[in-house]
């Protein structure tokens, strides 16, 4: 199976009632788009300890071990591929994910509205 992790930039929520940005990430399915996990974390973290941790709970989650995660570009490679290496996963940086592309399109509709507004 080929999963493709995505980090979504963008979102604010409360925590210990003040306001702070999210970073997501989604794990879709290469061949059908499917949305195997979404994860949060605090916008608080680093960007590559988030990526990490969303990586590794995505995967416990869906309890297998893809062959190849594709990366939307180069910026978190240096951080997931020590884990990948590790799992025996290929990372793949790539320009343009259009299943991934999608799903993140109607995520951002559903959690913003139309980009038309």
């Amino acid at each position: 199976m080929r999963v493709r992790l995505f980090f979504l930039p963008g979102s604010s929520y409360y925590e210990r009632g003040r306001p702070c940005f999210a970073r997501f990430s989604l794990l879709v399915e290469r061949n059908r788009g499917l949305v195997l996990g979404i994860g949060v974390e605090s916008g608080a973290l680093a960007p590559g300890e988030a990526a990490w941790r969303n990586l590794v709970a995505a995967l416990l989650r869906i309890k297998m071990l893809p062959e190849t995660i594709y990366i939307r570009g180069e910026r978190f490679q240096r951080v997931l591929q020590l884990l990948c290496d590790e799992l025996q996963i290929q990372l793949v940086p790539a320009d343009c994910l259009p299943f991934l592309e999608g799903a993140v399109g109607f995520l951002s509709e559903s959690m913003f509205g139309p980009a038309d507004r």
